[in-house]
């Protein structure tokens, strides 16, 4: 009882601090508006420049996962038995990176288009032309990079399942995992989810801070909350599903 007690005491002292803190900002924001919104517009449109370099930069990840791929090819001919876990190992933390990679590079690229004119004028064309072509070079042999992944595990697993070129890779794939490999799915599911709520909320109040200050609109907040409402609507069906079979 006591420790609900100091929850609730907890929640609510942070929602007032929320609270007051969104008030001064707000007033802040009204006195000072235009000094604000110039801030808001160059920290903005130096975003666009952050995610040309962001494109190059994220090939570092996607070096370190061929480099992995690399090892653990050359290592699963001649591995034992317990030098197995260790090539499984490099495979599954080079098949991250590639992941990392690809996420990256998406949101690098989204970050650079929304001033693509603006780069382009500033004399930024031959960065901002070799950021499109590695993207687009990198988005196509990161998918061949992440199916030879999958045949060299699937080689040292046989009983694994699915192709990164099949609609229904991923049940594939899970079907073909044992109990233990699907407890760590879930398990990792559940911190996901847990994670991904939390981002949800502050990603929510800092748009509605940056609202104060800069004319962002609807659509981000709107946006999110769909991404937020699907997680959570797909996220409690599934848990219903689940108890209706048990």
């Amino acid at each position: 009882m006591k420790k609900e007690n100091k929850g609730a005491v907890k929640f609510f002292a942070m929602m007032f601090l929320s609270a007051c803190v969104g008030g001064v900002f707000g007033f802040l924001s009204s006195m000072y508006n235009q000094s604000l919104s110039q801030l808001a517009t160059r920290a903005i449109d130096s975003l666009a420049y952050v995610g040309m370099a962001g494109v190059y930069l994220m090939y570092i990840p996607f070096v370190m996962s061929i480099v992995l791929y690399n090892r653990a090819k050359k290592a699963a001919p001649a591995a034992g038995e317990d030098e197995l876990e260790d090539v499984e190992n490099m495979l599954e933390k080079a098949l991250v990176y590639s992941s990392y990679f690809s996420i990256g590079e998406m949101i690098s690229f989204g970050m650079m288009c929304c001033r693509m004119l603006d780069i382009v004028e500033s004399g930024y064309f031959v960065p901002f032309g070799g950021a499109v072509v590695l993207f687009t070079v990198g988005l196509i042999t990161t998918v061949l990079l992440q199916n030879s992944i999958i045949k060299l595990t699937k080689q040292i697993n046989p009983e694994k399942r699915g192709s990164v070129f099949e609609k229904n890779f991923q049940k594939d794939w899970y079907d073909s995992c044992d109990e233990r490999e699907r407890a760590a799915i879930g398990y990792a599911a559940y911190k996901s989810y847990l994670a991904t709520t939390k981002a949800f909320t502050w990603v929510f109040l800092a748009l509605v801070v940056l609202s104060l200050v800069y004319p962002i609109g609807p659509a981000p907040m709107l946006l999110v909350g769909v991404i937020w409402l699907v997680q959570s609507v797909t996220y409690t069906k599934h848990c219903n599903e689940k108890k209706s079979k048990n």
